[in-house]
């Protein structure tokens, strides 16, 4: 018996992604869309479905309240009736499974085959159900009849790849009992990929709208990342990033634009929270001083404040800049703080949905491309990352002056970094002063 799965969605690529992922297995699963939430009720009041999954891009005809309270309804009566999504009405609800906008959809389809006991296959041709083709333009792949003979399977070549779907073409099948294609697995799974590549590309253009947007999907991600992938990660590592990611949404919620940067620095008293925020923030903005088009890279430096200091423990050992600082240190604490970044690359690259762009950040945070120590002069491998080390340690620099002294003197920060700078990119240089003089 087929599986029934309805995706609550108005983003077509997303739905045919799903619709080709999950017919790849030894189950038939039958797609809907629901690209409303009016529609998306009606289609919930028609029929039961193993599986609902609503997405954050919907049409909203109607409040999203109503769609919540018939799912709510729905529970009731089909217990093991499952809810997915990445809709922020579904956060904090215990009926459903939340994603985070920045999770692959790779991954929450992961997720929902294993939810509906879906077996990858390894053959070579796969079957795939007629229906799952009806929301496609043209044929996604090559579609072929398996016919056998004295005991041969041969595929006769019916549809190829990119040829316009016919109106008639279902109905012909229909007539002569067709209700299965055939398609090579490694096409199929190609395909797969291509579509992965849009989704994300358009994730990046879409989701990270502006700096404090980026900051607070970035930070949602990184814990969920943290709390949910299986990583060595310590219980205090969990919950220093669960504060500082309600932090964010407190600070995000309260005020916008790089004023924001003074409301880290004079509200709560948490070293950790703060630099995490403050060195976001100063990458965001620094990037809209540059102009920098490519959204993508406000989410990776975003995820890199997160994730920078998961090996840290005390306050003091946040506040080190320098590799005589760790003399102070006794050797099992000198020789975690100084190869740190590295140690968090070593465990974060455990986690295939951590980009590797993140992950080169964070291994040179302190200006060493090894991920160890702290040297007098910063090094870095690209403009991105020069960004997030002057980030950093001006968040650094800033929050240790502000709390020794109440008062913090940026003449004498600039100097002590561009001191410190292998690179003087100017364009860099003028964006981070931009910034910060707006502190």
């Amino acid at each position: 018996m087929s599986k029934q799965v309805l995706f609550i969605t108005s983003h077509p690529n997303l739905f045919q992604l799903s619709t080709i992922f999950l017919n790849q297995g030894s189950e038939n699963v039958v797609c809907h869309i629901a690209n409303s939430v009016s529609k998306s009720v009606e289609a919930l009041k028609k029929q039961a479905y193993d599986l609902v999954f609503i997405g954050h891009q919907l049409n909203r005809d109607l409040e999203l309240k109503e769609l919540t309270t018939v799912l709510v309804s729905h529970l009731k009566h089909i217990t093991d009736m499952k809810v997915f999504g990445t809709n922020k009405a579904l956060r904090g609800q215990e009926f459903a499974k939340y994603y985070g906008q920045l999770v692959p959809m790779s991954k929450m389809l992961i997720d929902i085959s294993d939810v509906l006991g879906i077996k990858q296959s390894e053959v070579e041709y796969i079957q795939y159900p007629v229906y799952a083709l009806e929301s496609f333009d043209e044929y996604p792949f090559d579609c072929y009849l398996k016919i056998t003979k004295n005991g041969e399977d041969n595929y006769i070549h019916l549809f190829r790849e990119r040829d316009p779907i016919e109106n008639d073409d279902f109905t012909k099948l229909e007539k002569k009992n067709v209700i299965s294609l055939f398609v090579s697995l490694k096409q199929l799974r190609k395909k797969v990929e291509i579509y992965n590549k849009i989704l994300k590309q358009e994730q990046a253009e879409k989701l990270v709208k502006d700096p404090e947007h980026a900051q607070e999907v970035a930070a949602q991600y990184s814990f969920e990342i943290l709390q949910e992938s299986g990583l060595n990660i310590s219980p205090e590592v969990l919950t220093r990033n669960q504060e500082a990611y309600s932090h964010t949404q407190q600070i995000i919620k309260n005020s916008r634009g790089k004023t924001k940067l003074k409301d880290l620095v004079f509200k709560g008293d948490d070293f950790y929270l703060k630099h995490v925020s403050m060195t976001s923030l100063m990458c965001c903005y620094m990037l809209e001083e540059l102009k920098v088009t490519d959204d993508s890279f406000r989410y990776k430096l975003c995820s890199a404040a997160y994730f920078q200091n998961i090996f840290l423990e005390g306050e003091d050992e946040l506040k080190i800049i320098k590799d005589s600082q760790l003399t102070n240190l006794n050797e099992e604490r000198r020789e975690r703080v100084s190869q740190h970044a590295l140690l968090a690359v070593q465990t974060l690259s455990q986690n295939p949905l951590i980009d590797n762009d993140v992950l080169k950040l964070i291994k040179e945070q302190h200006g060493d491309k090894r991920g160890i120590s702290f040297p007098e002069i910063i090094v870095s491998s690209s403009k991105i990352s020069l960004i997030f080390q002057i980030a950093t340690l001006f968040s650094q620099y800033y929050l240790i002056q502000y709390e020794m002294f109440d008062s913090v003197n940026l003449d004498d920060i600039f100097q002590q970094i561009a001191s410190r700078l292998a690179s003087k990119d100017k364009s860099v240089l003028e964006s981070f002063k931009a910034v910060a003089l707006s502190v």
